[in-house]
């Protein structure tokens, strides 16, 4: 495959605006218990590293700040607005039982918050990977996309089952440049919002290969950097034909354009499956 042919097709991915916003997080509900009020502060106000990611515990009387820990670290490249890498708790539960918080995140990470060690544990498998486990796997098709200076699989039709050399036969596009993909993206058909839709913030149960989105459903250009932290991100792609594919990130060996010509490479492995007719 040519990498002439990308820097002609994709050569719109260098202006990325749609992808540089994002909506502020929701907020979520505090939890009082006898001993705290547990809450979810979004914004670190220059008190902490990051946006997003704390717990923090106050006092149910006196409101006194007890402790805060952080859940999970988002890292961030210099080279993209803050903003746009930013990752948010979506929600959090109390498990009297085990006297601890569950807490999912924007990625459908699922942590567990042991209240009194404040040991943080993640579960292996966000619930998109979980949903996939589920699944026949005569159903479950595996893909792999590949960036390097030999070998460029990186334009996927999923209506043809192959990859693909014509742009708008493309629905699903893994791509570098020395710009503002210089770490990766992972880009819908014609690099337009309408494509691509992110399974945030839902439960085992709430997935199913018949809800697919709709007009109102939330819709992104794509996903960049290409990073480790994509690994069990779920979304659902609007192929060509109108059809929905679910697809879930597995694997990424994360890499910069500026490292291909010293023999780099970067792959991105996922599965993926169609929507119920």
């Amino acid at each position: 495959m040519n990498i002439q042919i990308y820097s002609v097709l994709f050569i719109s991915l260098l202006g990325l605006d749609l992808m540089a916003k994002r909506i502020a997080p929701k907020p979520v509900a505090p939890i009082q218990t006898d001993n705290a009020v547990y809450s979810v502060p979004h914004f670190s106000l220059g008190e902490r590293s990051q946006n997003g990611g704390f717990i923090e515990a106050h006092h149910p009387k006196t409101k006194k700040l007890l402790w805060r820990t952080q859940i999970y670290k988002t890292d961030y490249d210099p080279d993209l607005e803050g903003d746009i890498q930013d990752v948010f708790i979506k929600t959090m539960s109390f498990d009297e039982e085990k006297n601890q918080l569950i807490v999912s995140d924007e990625r459908s990470r699922v942590f567990l918050l042991n209240l009194s060690s404040k040991k943080v544990t993640q579960l292996k498998e966000s619930a998109v990977e979980q949903f996939f486990d589920s699944l026949d796997r005569d159903k479950v098709k595996t893909l792999t996309l590949q960036w390097s200076k030999a070998v460029k699989n990186v334009a996927y039709s999923f209506n043809k089952d192959s990859f693909v050399t014509n742009k708008r036969d493309a629905e699903l596009v893994f791509y570098f440049d020395r710009d503002d993909c210089s770490k990766g993206a992972l880009i819908g058909h014609d690099d337009e919002e309408g494509f691509i839709f992110p399974v945030e913030n839902k439960n085992l149960s709430e997935i199913s290969l018949d809800k697919i989105p709709t007009n109102k459903s939330k819709t992104k250009v794509g996903f960049r950097p290409m990073t480790k932290d994509k690994e069990g991100l779920g979304f659902w792609v609007k192929t060509t034909s109108g059809r929905f594919v679910l697809a879930v990130i597995k694997k990424v060996e994360p890499q910069e354009f500026k490292n291909f010509d010293g023999g780099g490479r970067a792959k991105v492995e996922l599965e993926w499956t169609w929507q119920t007719l």
